[in-house]
């Protein structure tokens, strides 16, 4: 096969951890399920571009910090804007490169280990549908920027167990900020709204109808989609809620348990103490004794 045809800027900022490193990290037990390959950046990529055309080890993600460029995977093109970062696996064939106009300033790591495809699944990419829009690009870059500092600085096994940890970390807040995201189709929930409305009435009873009802879906596509964005159904998610809100109240001051049971929509103070204990695996009072409460 031909080899990878790349325009890489002069600008760009790369830091690699050594092939010797890196073909040893079974040897470490907590570096073999994810370890870091190479991190960089760009600032502005003007004219960066790149064809992969033969097999590459390592999983790539991608993140969009300014501008705009595109992508393309299994022959559809994608448009990248700022705030989207793009999921490039392993053993699929790819192009990108920046806008011409306006070219992107992109951050990016490549990794590999037991779990990498895994956490790559997880912020819901796939190679049909590579492109997620995560937003924060403050955020975000920084994190990109830290990690690359940081194995710039240092390439020991603390450093690598420490970058695999800030990699895992980026992935988990890409997988959630998407699962916050707007919805891109009609029949997508919308959750921010519907966690609005549960903090509304945290003080009152909610049905999960109500619940469909303020989505505007029916109540089994509404329990379906929730469980998705939020991995519990709408009622455990709910409750939930209600406890927090209730340990926050237990350690917060002297308020009686049956006035706090009030507060979060609870008449029946013995019930409160059955939901709550199990949540925490505590009664109310063990928990304010617990967590140094009056």
């Amino acid at each position: 096969m031909s080899s990878p045809q790349a325009s890489n800027p002069a600008s760009e900022h790369r830091t690699s951890v050594p092939f010797e490193m890196v073909s040893r990290q079974d040897a470490f037990p907590l570096l073999s399920d994810l370890y870091v390959a190479n991190i960089g950046f760009w600032p502005w990529a003007k004219g960066h571009h790149y064809v992969k055309r033969r097999p590459y080890p390592f999983h790539s993600v991608f993140y969009c910090m300014s501008g705009k460029g595109w992508l393309e995977a299994r022959g559809r093109r994608f448009t990248v804007r700022r705030g989207d970062a793009f999921f490039l696996y392993s053993d699929e064939y790819f192009s990108y490169a920046a806008d011409e106009q306006d070219p992107w300033g992109i951050a990016y790591f490549r990794f590999q280990g037991r779990d990498a495809r895994k956490w790559m699944e997880e912020t819901g990419a796939t190679p049909d549908a590579p492109v997620l829009h995560v937003g924060d690009p403050v955020g975000f870059t920084q994190r990109f920027r830290e990690l690359y500092d940081l194995l710039r600085r240092y390439q020991t096994v603390p450093a690598l167990r420490c970058a695999a940890a800030g990699v895992r970390h980026i992935l988990a807040l890409m997988a959630f900020r998407r699962s916050l995201s707007l919805p891109r189709r009609a029949a997508d929930l919308h959750l921010d709204g519907v966690l609005d409305l549960m903090e509304s009435r945290a003080g009152e009873k909610l049905s999960v109808p109500e619940m469909a009802a303020a989505a505007g879906m029916s109540v089994g596509h509404f329990t379906r989609q929730f469980k998705l964005k939020t991995g519990f159904s709408p009622t455990d998610y709910f409750i939930r809620l209600k406890v927090r809100k209730a340990c926050d109240l237990l350690v917060s001051g002297p308020t009686p348990v049956a006035e706090i049971a009030r507060r979060v929509g609870y008449e029946d103070p013995y019930y409160f103490s059955k939901v709550f204990k199990r949540a925490t695996n505590m009664s109310p009072r063990e928990y304010r004794r617990e967590q140094g409460g009056r």
